[in-house]
């Protein structure tokens, strides 16, 4: 489900105007988005995080988005959706943290 998160924000890149290519890779278990774009910097930034938090609006879902390096048009970022790692449903075993107990 997180991947469909990730398709839409490239789909979403990919119609700006500025942003040239858009490429995924994953090294040690974290996604690495390169980004080719005549965009400045700060302006790049904003760009991908209107785009990510767009997507997740209205979901306890948020997004993480931290510069790694620039070449020339080329910029590199540690990008992330966060799903939240308290329990969402009850599973039946009588938990400590069992969501049936949380106070609306």
């Amino acid at each position: 489900m997180i991947d469909l998160f990730y398709t839409q924000l490239t789909a979403a890149l990919a119609n700006r105007d500025g942003i040239d290519r858009i490429d995924w890779r994953e090294f040690a278990g974290h996604r690495f988005l390169y980004v080719t774009s005549s965009l400045a910097h700060r302006e790049l930034i904003t760009v991908i995080l209107q785009d990510a938090e767009a997507l997740v609006k209205g979901t306890r879902i948020r997004c993480q988005c931290n510069h790694i390096r620039t070449e020339e048009q080329r910029s590199v970022f540690r990008f992330r959706f966060l799903v939240p790692e308290e329990k969402m449903f009850c599973c039946g075993n009588q938990c400590e943290d069992c969501t049936l107990h949380r106070q609306q």
